[in-house]
């Protein structure tokens, strides 16, 4: 059986957020399961449908400006399944803040 191959895409790799969700959880998970996982920045890795086929899904973290949407959009346009992670109740943010 072959792994499942899933590339995950953070803002900030270093930030206690990504690594909480993202850089610190990958590295353990794929010891457990049967998963390989590439982790980078955005700003790391030009992202194109050739770079995207040879992934099975996409994670992103807490993506949150118009390059990311737009990413999230193009992957979406392709049919590959898209993880989303804004580890925050967005739904439920009152109106006053900022």
């Amino acid at each position: 059986m072959n792994n499942i191959r899933l590339l995950a895409l953070t803002y900030n790799s270093t930030d206690a957020g990504s690594f909480y969700r993202a850089t610190g959880i990958f590295p353990d998970l794929r010891k457990k399961m049967n998963i390989d996982v590439d982790l980078f920045e955005w700003s790391q890795v030009t992202i194109d449908w050739s770079v995207l086929l040879r992934y099975d899904l996409v994670y992103m973290f807490r993506p949150f400006n118009p390059f990311a949407v737009n990413l999230a959009r193009y992957i979406k346009s392709l049919n590959m399944p898209l993880w989303i992670d804004y580890d925050d109740d967005l739904f439920d943010v009152p109106p006053g803040n900022k």
